[in-house]
């Protein structure tokens, strides 16, 4: 939002706190998914950022669903991952 020239600093905050009015579960992410994360980048050659939602996935025994078919090929053999265009909804 920062760089989105139509917000300025008071609508940001205001999505702030709508974030937190929410009541969302905060889950922070458990040292082993971190260093998961850095395996996957590095072996997958997928950035951090990819590879940290899909360790998370992992880690809370969720299916990682992506429509990236670039990223989708080079983790594809993970039982848990998914692409979008391939279920059935």
């Amino acid at each position: 939002m920062r760089y989105n020239p139509n917000f300025n600093y008071k609508d940001v905050e205001k999505a702030i706190d709508s974030i937190f009015d929410m009541d969302l579960d905060i889950i922070i992410p458990l040292p082993e998914a971190i260093i998961e994360s850095n395996k996957l980048a590095f072996d997958r050659e997928i950035t951090f950022y990819d590879s940290f939602y899909i360790a998370l996935a992992k880690e809370l025994d969720f299916t990682f669903i992506t429509s990236d078919k670039k990223l989708y090929k080079k983790v594809k053999d993970l039982e848990f991952v998914s692409l979008l265009s391939n279920l059935n909804i």
